[in-house]
């Protein structure tokens, strides 16, 4: 701290090689010439799939119901995903990423495997879920 004085303060910022773009990790979200948004799906839903395959115990536990495997699911691997959604390109594309990575952990949740399989809306009902879209478009900057 400089009492009466003037102190410049430098910003350093570590750029890394992705993909063959130059790009920089911010606050855990990567950010690159084009935005980033393509970029930070995908390692957001590589990460959270690890993420989602530690609790792997939690989703075959037969003592716990599903509505608390979903909380859970919820709170550790959801919330993750989509932290940081507000600044995302939301192209078509980076929605049914998004929409597929979700579908498929809450068909884990309660053992629905082929060829017992039920529509999205199904799924969603049961799980009291809505749409990856439409929750994306809920937390999008207006």
């Amino acid at each position: 701290m400089v009492v009466g004085g003037s102190q410049q303060e430098t910003l350093i910022f570590i750029t890394t090689q992705y993909y063959g773009y130059e790009c920089l990790t911010y606050l855990g979200s990567i950010i690159d010439e084009q935005g980033g948004s393509d970029a930070d799906v995908k390692v957001r839903i590589d990460k959270e799939m690890a993420a989602f395959l530690q609790l792997e115990n939690i989703c075959n536990s037969k003592q716990l119901s599903t509505n608390i495997k979903v909380t859970i699911f919820i709170t550790n691997v959801k919330a993750v995903l989509l932290y940081g959604v507000e600044k995302w390109r939301t192209t078509t594309t980076t929605i049914k990423k998004v929409q597929v990575f979700i579908n498929s952990c809450l068909r884990k949740i309660p053992n629905i495997d082929w060829p017992d399989t039920i529509s999205n809306s199904l799924l969603w009902d049961r799980t009291n879920q809505i749409p990856g879209e439409e929750e994306i478009r809920k937390r999008r900057w207006k």
